[in-house]
């Protein structure tokens, strides 16, 4: 199936452009997706792991699976004042 992956903040400066929009398994879960995200381009590692994600605008947790066309975006804690 395929997903469009958005990135924001910080992790845009790691992340190549082709991997905004990738072709995972059937029943791919959020965890599922960050793993082979981080598999793929290892500049990724460890960056996932304590980010928000929104599944077609509208949160989701780890376990959330994942269907054709879905919009994910991970975002990444923010800081500042």
């Amino acid at each position: 199936m395929h997903l469009d992956v958005v990135f924001f903040g910080s992790l845009t400066d790691h992340v190549p452009q082709e991997i905004r929009g990738i072709a995972v398994p059937d029943g791919t879960t959020v965890a599922g997706l960050a793993a082979l995200l981080t598999d793929v381009h290892p500049a990724l590692s460890g960056r996932l792991d304590h980010v928000a994600v929104a599944v077609n605008r509208a949160y989701a947790t780890t376990s959330t699976v994942l269907c054709s066309g879905d919009e994910v975006a991970f975002l990444p804690p923010v800081s500042g004042g």
